[in-house]
This record gives structure tokens, sequence and C-alpha cells, in this order.
């Protein structure tokens, strides 16, 4: 999919400087990097209790992400955007 000017910010940010590493959150985090559209969420799928959806802003990922956040959160767990 096409991403907007915006979004390329983000896509190319330093990954290290997160507010969560060297807390005692960081070991309750996984975070996936990759292209949302052709990522392999397959062994993910129904396991997540809170998935958080904070991609690219383009109408196209945000509705492919938003599917697929669905599918991976499991019965009870919270999706965010």
């Amino acid at each position: 999919f096409e991403v907007t000017i915006s979004d390329r910010k983000m896509i190319f940010a330093d990954r290290k400087n997160r507010r969560f590493l060297g807390t005692p959150m960081e070991a309750k985090i996984h975070q996936l990097y990759g292209d949302s559209a052709r990522f392999d969420y397959g062994p993910y799928l129904g396991t997540c209790d809170v998935v958080f959806v904070d991609g690219s802003h383009a109408y196209e990922y945000v509705q492919s992400d938003t599917e697929k956040a669905f599918q991976l959160v499991k019965p009870g767990g919270w999706v965010i955007w």
C-alpha cells in the first residue's frame, strides 16, 4: 500500500528510544516490526491480550491493520488504535 509523507517519519524513526525500555513492562511487550500489509501474523492469531494498532494513517493500511487486529486478539482482549 502507499504511505503518506508524514508516515515516513515514523517508519524511519530510531527504535532504540522507546519509553518502555528499561522498565518492568519491557519483558511484557513484544513489538513486531515490518510492513503490516505483508507481515505473516499466523503464529500470533488469537493469542494477544492487547493489540495496539499504530501504523500508517493511509486508509488502506488502517482498514487492513484493523481487520488483522481483530484476528490477533484473543477473546476478552482489547484492540486499541
